[in-house]
């Protein structure tokens, strides 16, 4: 093996430092953003008008969405109660028109999907 070569004392030593800056949301640092204004005039209100604008749509959206799912869920709701009051009138109409065995049958398929209906927990996702 080779030995290996002594350091002179008089070698310079380099040290090396990293800095990391992060930040989120909208808008940077009061102190990032006088920088910007500093850099260009009106550049800092740019910045904040836009951050104000994309929430504004974010918003909308947002709002838009859940619309959308409140007229889904009612819809299905509505659905959901026209089949039923048609099940029990088939029930009702077989009882008179003399298969009531039918009719209990249907009325009971009717009613084992509306309790079942209530007692299944609802997914919030």
């Amino acid at each position: 093996m080779k030995p290996s070569k002594p350091v002179p004392k008089d070698s310079s030593k380099i040290l090396v430092q990293q800095q990391s800056v992060q930040f989120s949301g909208p808008l940077p640092p009061p102190v990032d953003l006088q920088a910007y204004e500093n850099t260009l005039p009106g550049l800092a209100e740019r910045i904040v008008v836009m951050a104000e604008t994309e929430q504004r749509e974010r918003i909308k959206q947002e709002s838009a969405q859940l619309e959308k799912a409140f007229s889904l869920e009612s819809r299905g709701q509505i659905f959901a109660f026209l089949c039923v009051l048609l099940l029990a009138a088939s029930a009702v109409a077989c009882a008179f028109l003399g298969v009531p065995s039918v009719g209990i049958a249907l009325a009971g398929v009717t009613l084992a999907g509306v309790v079942a209906s209530f007692l299944r927990p609802r997914n919030k996702a």
